[in-house]
């Protein structure tokens, strides 16, 4: 029988491992406690080979028996951290738990786009106590973020999907539009369609350089890297979900 204590101990070190890569992409070029991650991570692998190699060394189990136990570890913690941290966590966020009267009652928060956790609720809380300590009052320094968005307007039977501005869908079906190209009809003459627009969300461009800025103030990755468009969880995704988490991932970092 394969070993359930390496299985457990390798199990932890592969998911804490696939957690900490996915928030380092977030963690806006390192907040403090690298070093102590690099740590941790170190023990929790350098834990799972000890833990095999104690239960060896007392009898209980085989070597086979050690590396199958610590072989299913790893991939049951592989599966875990797929299902439960990327799968569950994304779903979860389309539903719109997190503004849920049941998440804010038990103070749930997604954090997935938080490089770290720790690091940050620790500035907020210290930022909290020092300006309740010594000032009546403080402006806190100005964030500025740009952002911009573009997106191909077609016919609609070729594009799929209705424009959406500013979370608004256009829905006239007397619309025209001049055809420099002469794609559709002679150049430079009116093409009179319904238009929809080419994305792999609803393509609302306000929405997505409202986000845009967001990111870029707090100096993350932009909408392009978090939303990748390579990704079919955000296939029609409506796009106020995404100002929900930039609101989200902006009251974390203050």
């Amino acid at each position: 029988m394969p070993s359930s204590h390496t299985q457990l101990a390798l199990f932890v070190a592969c998911f804490w491992n696939l957690q900490r890569a996915r928030r380092r992409r977030f963690d806006n070029g390192g907040r403090g406690g690298d070093f102590v991650e690099e740590v941790l991570t170190s023990l929790a692998w350098l834990g799972g080979v000890l833990v095999g190699y104690s239960r060896v060394y007392l009898g209980y189990h085989s070597v086979r028996q050690v590396i199958v136990g610590g072989v299913l570890g790893v991939v049951f913690g592989a599966v875990w951290f797929e299902l439960v941290a990327v799968r569950v966590a994304s779903w979860l966020f389309r539903v719109g738990f997190y503004e849920w009267e049941v998440a804010r009652v038990l103070g749930l928060r997604d954090s997935s786009t938080v490089g770290n956790v720790v690091a940050v609720e620790r500035e907020a809380l210290m930022r909290v106590v020092t300006l309740r300590n010594i000032y009546s009052a403080c402006f806190l320094p100005v964030r500025i973020g740009h952002g911009f968005d573009i997106h191909r307007m077609t016919p609609l039977e070729e594009a799929g999907q209705l424009v959406v501005i500013g979370g608004v869908v256009i829905t006239n079906e007397d619309q025209k539009w001049k055809d420099v190209e002469g794609e559709y009809v002679p150049a430079n003459s009116y093409y009179k369609t319904q238009l929809g627009l080419i994305a792999h969300s609803d393509g609302d461009v306000i929405y997505h350089s409202i986000v845009d800025a967001i990111f870029g103030a707090l100096t993350l990755p932009d909408i392009g890297q978090v939303f990748q468009d390579t990704d079919p969880r955000w296939k029609g995704c409506d796009s106020s979900k995404f100002m929900d988490y930039a609101y989200d991932v902006m009251e974390y970092y203050g």
